[in-house]
């Protein structure tokens, strides 16, 4: 994947699996997947100004957040996660999410949605709203 000025391998599978190239820049995982589950993987490079809120939505699969830059602050029914530079956030299946970019930098990084083949990777959600536990942390 060609991303935020870089080439990125970014490989889905049993954690021991090497590259003979590059170096690791992060292990994910496990992913909350569904045994028998059928799997499309859609990579996205993120860029988002500091404040910037995505819509309120949900994915049919896991979905992963790298932040190479910047903070990343997610809202879900559960609570609250923050990412930083080198760290990343994990959301299974189904749970409503609001992204917030945090901090004073640009939010950047890598996204992976391992969605359902079968279903929609994204669908917007319009019976959960957050609490704003992310505007707190800006």
């Amino acid at each position: 994947m060609d991303a935020l000025g870089k080439v990125w391998l970014l490989t889905v599978g049993d954690k021991q699996q090497l590259t003979s190239m590059g170096r690791r820049v992060t292990q994910i995982g496990p992913l909350p997947v569904k045994p028998g589950e059928d799997y499309t993987a859609q990579y996205r490079e993120s860029i988002m100004r500091p404040g910037a809120v995505s819509r309120t939505h949900l994915h049919s699969g896991p979905e992963v957040f790298y932040t190479e830059t910047g903070e990343t602050c997610l809202e879900t029914p559960s609570g609250m996660q923050v990412s930083r530079k080198g760290h990343d956030v994990v959301v299974p299946e189904g749970e409503p999410m609001e992204l917030t970019a945090t901090g004073p930098d640009n939010r950047t990084g890598l996204v992976l949605v391992l969605h359902s083949s079968s279903k929609p990777h994204t669908t917007l959600v319009a019976d959960w709203h957050s609490s704003g536990l992310c505007k707190k942390q800006k």
